[in-house]
């Protein structure tokens, strides 16, 4: 699936690290090739918005066998200085393939094929290991304060 795309790039495990059997690739430019339920999803989620989001970036991830467990991290850096934000962005990852995973707080979640979460933009997760080839679909629900960049705002715990 994604190598119907621009070279996907392996994405940084942490500040520090790069895991080269993690790859992103963003998808905006090329949303015409994303699969039938994946424009649907997308449909589905515009017309789901409440006041004050906006759809965001949105990327393919996929993950190689061996693919090692991702630091725990934030997609949004949510200013505490600002105070609770009226709207908060929101991040979503849907499974595109069975035996998609997510960590949540440290606690290891099953994601099936067409599963979604959407989490706060400021929950902790990660990406799970994988010991086999996995494709997820990763959107942001930007707000007019946060924006996630398309996953470049990345806020490591």
């Amino acid at each position: 699936m994604l190598s119907e795309f621009d070279t996907p790039v392996s994405i940084f495990q942490s500040e520090e690290a790069t895991d080269n059997k993690r790859l992103y690739q963003t998808v905006r430019s090329n949303a015409k090739l994303l699969p039938p339920e994946v424009k649907l999803f997308i449909n589905t989620m515009k017309g789901k918005l409440q006041e004050g989001h906006k759809l965001g970036g949105y990327a393919l991830i996929g993950s190689l066998p061996g693919c090692i467990r991702q630091q725990s991290h934030r997609d949004y850096q949510m200013n505490t200085k600002i105070g609770v934000p009226a709207v908060c962005p929101y991040s979503v990852l849907l499974a595109l393939m069975d035996d998609s995973y997510v960590y949540l707080d440290n606690v290891k979640f099953h994601l099936p094929k067409g599963y979604a979460v959407i989490m706060r933009g400021n929950q902790i997760h990660s990406g799970a290991e994988y010991d086999t080839y996995n494709v997820r679909f990763h959107m942001y629900l930007d707000t007019k304060q946060y924006k996630a960049k398309d996953g470049v705002n990345i806020n490591w715990s």
